[in-house]
């Protein structure tokens, strides 16, 4: 730049002025002077003190977030070791590769109920301290506070046994009421910086641990204390109030009042000496305010770049100049030069990171560019450029968004979607062959009524006999599928008890060994202590047979094994979502019964469809298999698990809600009934006319009189007329008009004593549920047998 010339004019002007003139032109520039001057020092300075408390503030959070990462593995420790699930020597060992792992550890320590030190992990190097009772002061005062608290307790710094300044955290076992001992940690001051940061910033500094405010304990990268720096300090929080964190960051050098003085006087000297002088000295200070400006600009941009959430990069003709620290991150290149100088577009990909089938379903996020590492992997970033000038040349910005969280929230509603879509698909098919089941069963009491009656009427050694054996035979069958329809629907016949699970296995073992191949070794493990479930013992016997007949097919006729395992598990709101059949199932305690075999395994395809009805992948089906153990599971309030991999077996676990009721023992107790006949009049409710012919036929034959109706209406004119003689009252639940509820509470408004047996082709659970507590009679589900249908009343009418 070509400096200015003085002009006549003003040489002229300045000859004119008073004595005094440049004086008060020197004065004026002075003050002015230095107002600028101060302001953009103590600008500066702000702009410095903003930036260390921002990195202060991020190395207090990394110290806490390791400090509360240990606590948590600590907490982990002491929760095992309070179940009886730690031992000593898994102590010891995952003990000393955690602290391997972790230098501003020295040790873990595992102390008894009675304060003394029993383990220590690891043991080389901290033998002296095994055997040892807490006598130090602060580890005797912070272990006493755990106990009586119960919560994590840090010690102030103190000087340890190894002779190391350090402080502890205890963390208190407790079983129940029972105190079993602490589990410390003890911490090295001098190695929790190095640890922690081991590339302490490229600026001169000091990072500093300190004991209290004051105390230093701790130091790296260390400045003289001389050297006038910005300091800021904080507290590592209300968890370890002893300790707190200093950081020193030298500060710029500024201009002086001093030197300002100086520099206004030599200014007012220059003014004397004439215009011209004057003129070029403020043409020079004109140039260094410019280059002054210019370097706080660069400080600025600096400053902006670095503390952006986002990442920003730079590039001259498609060459990296410039990463800020986000990118830095972003990009895991240590240090931020081997970035710089590469060519852009090798980091970029022509395509996406490869993705299932169903992660391709939920789309790729618009815009997005997939970027290679420096460390090899892959990351989908938002590139968002433009053009900015520098230095008279033109660069290219971009500015760069990890859109990996964005990623995983669409793929993680991607699943939640098909999770919903998939139970509605299920939920429809139940609801199909729930209603068929039912039509089904309707036609199967005409069925196996009439046989009933025609085996009762044949003699013993008729000729027909034997083909109406058949047909009831092959009727039982067909109701036999219609119980599974139900079961898939999850509308079975429930008759609810609080059992034992493992007893259950235990009572079907030599069943289940004779329905196995003689190549499959068949196995147990029973969880002691097993809570009870509310469960139909005669439902989850089908659970197990399907499942063990799934597991012997999977096998074949090669060697394996078959594993039975119960025990009792945990789950949260994340697990129960991912595999339950509703989203409505609460956290807590289930029963786990977990059938393992070593067969052949399932590919994904497959395992999304093996609780599809009529699924198979063998040659020939077996029914509705696992589609009906998903019925009763589901109709149980439980959840089912499939674990499977391509020839390396499947597992499959049925979770059951425990319960605190007591179990009661599954072994049925057989009673047989003794020959009776009944008398008076039983009026029959069903809206299937076959029905009500072939019951009509089976009570007279039992010595009753009947009177029939087709509705709830008819049914409640017939009661009130007949009801001296009505001893009992059979009522279908599904009936046009008034339905078996409504019919059932206006009978009980005419005659608050009737004994009403309820029939239906759904379960008793789900068409009593509404009736509890309200007088009814009993139940009997339809398809029913003669004697069965007999033997109801007998108990009801207490014959």
């Amino acid at each position: 730049m070509a400096r200015p010339t003085v002009e006549p004019s003003a040489w002229s002007d300045l000859r004119g002025m008073p004595w005094y003139g440049p004086a008060l032109l020197a004065a004026l520039f002075v003050v002015l002077l230095m107002v600028v001057l101060i302001g953009t020092t103590w600008r500066v300075h702000q702009l410095m003190t903003v930036t260390v408390e921002h990195e202060l503030a991020n190395v207090r959070e990394t110290i806490s977030n390791r400090l509360a990462g240990n606590l948590d593995y600590l907490t982990l420790l002491a929760s095992e070791r309070a179940e009886g699930t730690l031992s000593p020597e898994e102590f010891s060992e995952r003990g000393s590769d955690y602290v391997v792992a972790h230098p501003e550890l020295i040790n873990l320590t595992w102390v008894g109920s009675d304060f003394v030190i029993r383990h220590v992990a690891p043991l080389q190097g901290n033998e002296q301290i095994v055997g040892l009772k807490l006598t130090l002061a602060e580890p005797a005062r912070a272990s006493q506070a755990a106990r009586e608290t119960r919560l994590p307790v840090y010690t102030n710094v103190f000087e340890a046994i190894q002779g190391r300044p350090s402080f502890e955290v205890w963390v208190p076992v407790f079983r129940d009421e029972e105190f079993l001992g602490l589990i410390a940690g003890v911490y090295s001051c001098p190695q929790l910086l190095p640890a922690l940061f081991p590339v302490f910033g490229d600026n001169p500094g000091s990072l500093e641990l300190l004991a209290g405010e004051q105390t230093v304990i701790a130091r790296l990268s260390a400045i003289p204390d001389t050297v006038d720096a910005i300091t800021a300090t904080a507290s590592l929080g209300p968890a370890v109030p002893a300790l707190s964190v200093r950081l020193r960051r030298p500060e710029e050098a500024t201009f002086s009042p001093i030197t300002l003085l100086i520099s206004g006087l030599c200014v007012a000297l220059a003014l004397a000496m004439g215009w011209a002088m004057w003129a070029l000295r403020r043409d020079a200070e004109t140039i260094r305010a410019a280059n002054r400006v210019a370097e706080l600009s660069e400080q600025r941009f600096q400053l902006l770049a670095e503390s952006a959430p986002l990442a920003i990069v730079l590039c001259d003709e498609g060459v990296v100049t410039y990463v800020n620290e986000e990118a830095h991150r972003l990009l895991r290149s240590v240090p931020t030069d081997e970035v710089v100088g590469k060519v852009w577009a090798d980091l970029e990909e022509d395509g996406s990171a490869p993705r299932d089938s169903g992660e391709q379903a939920a789309g790729e996020l618009l815009g997005a560019r997939c970027i290679r590492r420096l460390d090899g992997s892959t990351v989908e970033v938002e590139v968002n450029s433009s053009e900015v000038a520098l230095e008279g040349r033109t660069l290219t910005q971009m500015i760069l968004r990890d859109l990996t969280e964005q990623q995983q929230a669409l793929d993680a509603r991607f699943h939640m979607d098909a999770q919903i879509q998939h139970a509605q698909k299920l939920e429809s098919l139940g609801v199909l062959a729930g209603g068929i089941a039912h039509d089904f069963n309707n036609l199967l009491v005409g069925m196996l009524g009439y046989a009933d009656l025609a085996l009762l009427t044949l003699g013993p050694n008729a000729t027909g006999r034997e083909y109406v054996n058949e047909v009831v035979k092959s009727a039982q069958r067909a109701a036999e599928l219609c119980n599974q329809m139900l079961a898939y629907s999850g509308k079975g016949r429930f008759v609810i008890q609080s059992v034992d699970l493992s007893e259950i296995v235990q009572e079907m073992s030599h069943l289940l060994e004779v329905s196995i191949s003689k190549k499959v070794a068949l196995r147990y493990r029973f969880s002691e202590a097993l809570p009870a479930v509310n469960v139909d013992v005669t439902q989850i016997r089908q659970v197990v047979m399907n499942l063990i007949t799934n597991a012997s097919d999977a096998l074949g006729d090669t060697n394996g094994q078959i594993t039975l395992t119960t025990e009792v598990v945990e789950c949260d709101d994340a697990y129960l979502r991912e595999i339950a059949f509703e989203d409505t199932l609460p956290p807590g305690t289930y029963v786990c019964l977990e059938v393992s075999d070593t067969g052949c395994g399932m590919d994904k395809e497959t395992v999304a469809r093996i609780f599809e009805p009529f699924f198979t992948s063998k040659d020939t089906g077996r029914g509705l298999g696992l589609a009906a153990v998903m019925g009763i599971v589901r109709g149980h309030k439980g959840a089912l698990n499939v674990y499977s991999e391509k020839g390396k077996g499947t597992t499959m676990k049925v979770l059951l809600p425990a319960t605190d009721r007591e179990a009661v023992s599954t072994r049925d107790a057989l009673k047989a009934e003794s020959d009776w006949r009944g008398d008076g009049t039983i009026l029959i409710v069903d809206d299937e006319e076959m029905v009500v012919r072939m019951t009509v036929s089976l009570f007279q034959r039992g010595g009753y009189e009947t009177l029939t109706a087709e509705n709830g209406e008819d049914a409640i004119a017939l009661y009130r007329e007949h009801q001296a003689h009505i001893v009992g009252v059979l009522l279908d639940m599904t009936m046009p008009g008034l339905n078996g509820e409504e019919t059932f509470a206006l009978m009980r408004r005419i005659n608050p004593d009737v004994r009403v047996v309820l029939t239906s082709g759904y379960n008793e659970q789900d068409v009593t549920s509404s009736l509890a507590g309200k007088g009814l009679a009993g139940f009997i589900q339809k398809p029913y047998r003669a004697d069965n249908l007999l033997a109801t009343f007998h108990k009801v009418l207490g014959k």
